[in-house]
């Protein structure tokens, strides 16, 4: 039994359709511009909140949508390869107004890891300024031998240090971190 309206799409689904785009467009050597009609494309979207409902909302059916998003692209003027994109998710019923969004972050993981840059979260009790966060990230990069794009966040709690989350693993080196260490150490756990 087939269930009726659009599969909402999780990001895994859209990450295997982002794949082959992201594919195609460094064949034809148009990630950037491919790159720029998502980012187009998911603010358009994010900014008409009424075409978010429209794309979310059971009242239209599959064909009044798919109508409507032609329309956009054309209206958009995306190239064949981004419309098409978004097309084949349409024509599969995985298109909702979430679809853009997890598409850009994905078609972002894919050009960092084309590029080798890993992207990480560097977490710490102030955040420094601007030109102190670019001698951390290369002070990090050599130290990891690696390219990285760290976001930095503010967490007054751990008190003095610092928690860098690198893909999947997370680095703490905090007075908190230690006094929980030291805490686990006197209850003998």
């Amino acid at each position: 039994m087939q269930k009726s309206g659009v599969q909402m799409p999780d990001y895994k689904v859209v990450e295997a359709y982002v794949l082959p785009l992201f594919q195609q467009a460094k064949s034809q050597y148009s990630l950037p511009g491919v790159l720029e009609e998502l980012r187009r494309f998911e603010e358009t979207l994010d900014n008409h909140k009424e075409l978010e409902a429209f794309f979310d909302s059971k009242a239209f059916s599959r064909r009044e949508k798919t109508e409507v998003l032609q329309d956009l692209l054309k209206w958009m003027n995306l190239s064949p390869l981004t419309g098409n994109f978004f097309a084949l998710l349409a024509e599969n019923q995985r298109f909702d107004a979430k679809v853009p969004k997890m598409a850009l972050k994905a078609f972002e993981a894919f050009l960092r890891e084309d590029k080798g840059i890993h992207s990480g979260i560097l977490v710490m009790a102030s955040l420094p300024e601007a030109d102190e966060q670019e001698r951390i990230r290369e002070r990090l990069e050599k130290k990891l031998n690696l390219k990285l794009m760290l976001d930095f966040q503010e967490d007054p709690a751990l008190i003095e240090g610092s928690r860098l989350e690198l893909e999947g693993t997370v680095y703490e080196q905090s007075i908190k971190d230690r006094l929980s260490h030291l805490d686990r150490w006197i209850k003998g756990i």
